[in-house]
């Protein structure tokens, strides 16, 4: 379920970037076209015209950026708020910025906060990026990619904003475009459909992201300009998307609102001097390889466990387990009913007898199964080539099962399973004296999980969660096998 919202939160960046604009070149260069005070521009196809042929690429930025989703499932509600926050200098094609980023799920939270040099050298932009908590400068490249103010310019230039609602009062020029007419425009639904397109091979089919694109028409994006054709203000305000979707059994109402803001200043004022990189950066800067957004998103469609970097702080890789005194049971890979789990199992003859139904007889890559002695409690089960095809019910059924992932931490009644003697409950020392010390541990606030893949004689990979959190039922409260 998380990475499928994480994917949800994705797509709305990922939206919010069609609607926004994208990088291009600056228009010709200019003086200023007017500096009238009695609201020379009447039409909104007017101030664009004269606006597009400025030199609007010299000032300063600040940047606020929030998107907060509501999640609703089976009467329960929680909210993942995150943000961006940045102030950037901004001179011709180079910049020099801070930035402070945080997200929060289901109890967890991270921040990051970030200095960022940038400097175009030929077709590419070179990123140094200081992260504030190491205070460790890293270098990236990305071809094609801009940055400077011209990324919210070009959408200037989309049809939908020649009749643009435009006031004049006081000596700014306020401009409004419905989302609704932006997205009938051609140039926002090629963009759509190239969002489409990546987050298809995800998951989240297009329907899904129709959904939400429908239900973000309600809202409107303003532009704000001074007598001397100056963008001072960018805002959406309130857009909301929403959308229902059903992922590791639970069956989710998803909105997220999203708000924007950037503002400029100081127009003329920043030079490149003060976007300048330091020669001490430039000499100590490591390189790092830069991820595009769909590398981000392919990343995305690993497993959970995979998603928790080796490098971070909690997750702890154990290089040289010591498996001697390891002693398997017949049911280490899991029972239920008493009866074993492996490849070799027969749905029937488990899962199924212990009354678990199949919820679709759709092809997925797993297959969720539920039953009505044990409500809240998800089973997705895998099929033998789960990793590299679609999973049927009836091969299922008829080949056996790749693996499964069963949760019962919203569950009061629980199905009668046992892991090498441990069952539902069971503590974090219950299972490392029955399994030994993990081959990979996550340490979460809401839960740990305890990862197992270098069993003796035992081709497979088993993990644990144990659950902390006073919300739910502590110890271990969900497991997922892969029989391998």
């Amino acid at each position: 379920m998380k990475r499928k919202l994480a994917i949800i939160l994705s797509t709305t960046m990922i939206l919010t970037s069609a609607l926004t604009g994208c990088t291009k070149d600056s228009g010709d260069e200019g003086s200023s076209s007017s500096s009238s005070k009695g609201g020379k521009y009447k039409k909104a196809e007017d101030l664009i015209e004269a606006y597009t042929k400025e030199d609007h690429d010299n000032m300063k930025m600040n940047m606020d950026l929030g998107v907060n989703a509501v999640i609703s499932s089976d009467g329960t509600e929680f909210e993942i708020p995150a943000t961006l926050k940045g102030d950037m200098e901004v001179a011709k094609e180079a910049s020099h910025g801070n930035m402070e980023m945080s997200v929060e799920f289901m109890g967890e939270s991270q921040k990051m906060s970030y200095e960022m040099y940038t400097v175009k050298d030929g077709k590419d932009t070179v990123v140094y990026t200081c992260d504030k908590e190491t205070d460790e400068w890293t270098k990236s490249s990305s071809d094609g990619v801009s940055i400077d103010v011209s990324a919210l310019n070009e959408i200037l230039e989309n049809d939908a904003f020649k009749d643009a609602d435009l006031s004049y009062k006081k000596g700014e020029y306020t401009m409004t475009v419905s989302i609704e007419e932006l997205l009938e425009s051609k140039d926002i639904k090629d963009k759509i459909s190239d969002l489409s397109d990546s987050v298809s091979s995800l998951g989240i089919d297009e329907d899904t992201v129709n959904d939400m694109i429908k239900s973000a028409a309600d809202s409107e994006m303003v532009y704000v300009f001074d007598d001397d054709l100056n963008m001072t203000k960018f805002t959406i305000k309130d857009m909301k998307l929403k959308t229902s979707m059903e992922q590791d059994g639970y069956s989710m109402d998803i909105e997220v609102e999203l708000n924007a803001t950037v503002e400029c200043s100081d127009f003329g004022k920043v030079d490149e001097d003060d976007v300048k990189v330091p020669d001490e950066v430039v000499d100590e800067a490591s390189e790092s390889s830069s991820e595009s957004f769909d590398d981000i998103l392919d990343a995305g469609d690993a497993d959970d466990a995979d998603d928790e970097s080796d490098d971070d702080d909690d997750y702890i890789v154990n290089d040289d387990v010591d498996r001697s005194d390891f002693k398997a049971k017949e049911d280490v890979l899991g029972s239920i009913d008493g009866k074993t789990l492996s490849v070799d199992s027969k749905w029937d003859d488990t899962f199924g007898k212990a009354g678990f139904e199949f919820d679709s007889d759709e092809e997925e890559y797993t297959i969720s199964a539920s039953s009505d002695d044990y409500e809240s409690v998800y089973l997705h089960i895998y099929g033998l080539d789960w990793d590299e095809e679609i999973v049927k019910v009836e091969d299922i059924k008829k080949d056996g099962m790749g693996g499964y992932s069963i949760d019962v931490s919203w569950a009061e009644d629980k199905p009668e399973m046992t892991w090498n003697g441990l069952t539902w409950g069971a503590s974090a020392e219950d299972i490392v004296k029955a399994y030994g010390e993990p081959d990979y541990k996550y340490e979460g606030s809401m839960y740990d999980t305890y990862e197992y893949s270098t069993l003796p004689d035992i081709d497979s990979t088993i993990e644990f969660y144990v659950y902390h959190d006073d919300e739910y039922d502590s110890g271990l409260q969900q497991v997922d096998v892969d029989f391998e």
